[in-house]
């Protein structure tokens, strides 16, 4: 163990070994954690059954449990992460950060008398746990950083600030003081309060604009029959139909392909009303990715204005269209309509009012043109370039800016180990507030930016249309889906203004919707 720090009555320490052996942390468990950290952060659903299936392995871990909270707190499940919460306390009474999640919620709802019961009245770490001897550093920071913050909000500022000069003088450096002197900051001028003086730390707060477009409830008329098919499958669709709808005339299908999107605009409304009233599935709220990803295989790039419209609304409407697609696929379609036009993708990065995760994508596809187009890495970090400039100029603007999105613009540089854009990176530390949650420290993105080499594990895979679907198998879709049961499923096409054509066939013909049946067998039942 390393040596022991002494602050304020405490013996604390900094070994990892410390925690690992309270935790019941494997060298395997901490790897499979720290895989799994950007899914958690990101709000990716896929990866709750994971930790879920971990935590069944491991039951004596309470960081498992923990990290399960966080994912579902960031896919907006808030129920399910404060019922974790009480899982943890009641499983793991002795882990500090078990209790301090569920303080936290009291703390949000403003419910601060329920704090002192489960925190102690004095808010002393000794007097929670009076048994213990050391405490890890980053035991003592993070409850002192709750402390201080209970204590403001509850009016005893000269114990707020008292607790705030420890850990600026004894971890300057640590995350907890960082976070904890720009919340103090920020309070202190909302509430006219003159207390410790945090600096001038720009603090970034993302705001999203609401859902106003003008609605309809008119079906779109399509030029080709075949794009009818969108509106009946989820992501198990027919590869047939797939196929049919690429091989129609170009310039009419990316016609009609646009209108779906915008289709999905129009109608939002209505569908969500479907949605909450007749509990209609998937099979008919997958028409704007299934154009989305139609139109990336075509690379359709004069649709890219198109796309990045729609991406630019607010939260509620993209996840109720895209969901979790948002972020795991939608940066193949961007990459394949956007590589060749990355003006038009930075202006979309300075659009306000755009949702954080959506940018991801941009940013992403924008990394794979890095890595796939070695010829055009100048290009590509003169775009990054511009984008840290306009992001510091405009570093005010709470429409733009999240402290959020510019910690995952240095991930993305730190992953591609790009040391002329450390400049950038170095001047963004120092005039905004960066989330180090997301993107680790200054000293740690120097580190990685100049090691050697660039990290392929950041690679992404561009399929085509057909192997991206097979993809989903397992992911988006139950894995019962197997791919020989989805070729066999019955197309159910809303052939209503184009019945005409199927008046002279036979039962027994093949069914002109190119699905391989028999007619008896496919639409003749619909059309009846």
């Amino acid at each position: 163990m390393s040596s022991i720090i002494k602050v304020d009555g405490y013996n604390l320490t900094d070994d990892s070994v410390f925690m690992d052996r309270q935790n019941h942390m494997t060298p395997y468990l901490k790897a499979r954690i720290q895989d799994l950290y950007f899914d958690i952060h990101k709000g990716n659903k896929s990866v709750i059954p994971i930790i879920l299936k971990l935590i069944g392995k491991f039951p004596k871990n309470p960081q498992l449990k923990n990290c399960l909270s966080i994912a579902y707190n960031n896919v907006g499940e808030i129920e399910k992460s404060e019922e974790v919460n009480r899982w943890v306390l009641k499983d793991h009474p002795d882990y500090l950060f078990g209790r301090l999640n569920i303080a936290a919620d009291y703390f949000h709802r403003e419910e601060f008398d329920k704090i002192p019961d489960l925190l102690g009245e004095n808010m002393e770490l000794k007097d929670l746990y009076p048994t213990r001897d050391v405490f890890h550093v980053t035991e003592f920071t993070s409850f002192t950083k709750f402390a201080i913050q209970y204590f403001f909000e509850t009016e005893n500022i000269e114990a707020a600030n008292s607790r705030l000069k420890i850990l600026v003088e004894m971890f300057p450096d640590y995350q907890d003081t960082q976070r904890v002197k720009d919340w103090y900051h920020l309070r202190s001028l909302e509430k006219g309060i003159k207390g410790f003086n945090a600096g001038k730390t720009k603090v970034i707060l993302p705001q999203q604009k609401s859902f106003s477009e003008e609605q309809t409830r008119e079906n779109p008329v399509f030029i080709h029959h075949e794009i009818y098919c969108l509106y009946e499958f989820d992501l198990s669709i027919p590869r047939v139909f797939i196929e049919n709808i690429l091989a129609l005339p170009t310039p009419t299908v990316i016609a009609d392909l646009e209108m779906v999107i915008n289709d999905s605009i129009s109608r939002f409304r209505y569908f969500e009303e479907l949605f909450e009233k007749e509990g209609i599935g998937e099979d008919r709220l997958t028409f704007p990715l299934h154009a989305i990803l139609l139109l990336g295989e075509l690379k359709a790039k004069e649709s890219l204005a198109t796309v990045l419209r729609f991406l630019s609304f607010e939260n509620d409407f993209l996840t109720f269209w895209l969901g979790d697609h948002k972020t795991e696929t939608i940066y193949e379609p961007i990459y394949y309509l956007g590589e060749s036009k990355l003006d038009q993708l930075k202006a979309f990065m300075f659009k306000p009012n755009v949702d954080t995760y959506v940018k991801t994508s941009v940013l992403t596809a924008v990394q794979q043109v890095y890595f796939y187009q070695p010829h055009r890495k100048n290009e590509v970090i003169h775009w990054y370039d511009q984008v840290i400039d306009y992001f510091i100029e405009n570093a005010d603007n709470q429409n733009l800016n999240s402290s959020e999105l510019l910690a995952f613009i240095v991930s993305d540089i730190t992953e591609i180990r790009e040391k002329r854009l450390l400049p950038d990176i170095e001047r963004l530390f120092r005039m905004t507030f960066v989330s180090e949650g997301i993107c680790g420290t200054i000293q740690k993105v120097r580190t990685e930016i100049e090691k050697e080499g660039n990290n392929q594990e950041s690679k992404q895979d561009l399929l085509d249309i057909f192997n991206r679907y097979l993809g989903f198998i397992g992911t988006f879709l139950p894995k019962r889906k197997k791919f020989d049961n989805i070729l066999k499923n019955s197309p159910v096409i809303p052939f209503d203004h184009k019945s005409e054509m199927y008046s002279k066939i036979d039962s027994d013909d093949d069914c002109l919707c190119g699905s391989g049946k028999k007619f008896r067998d496919c639409c003749m039942n619909r059309l009846n």
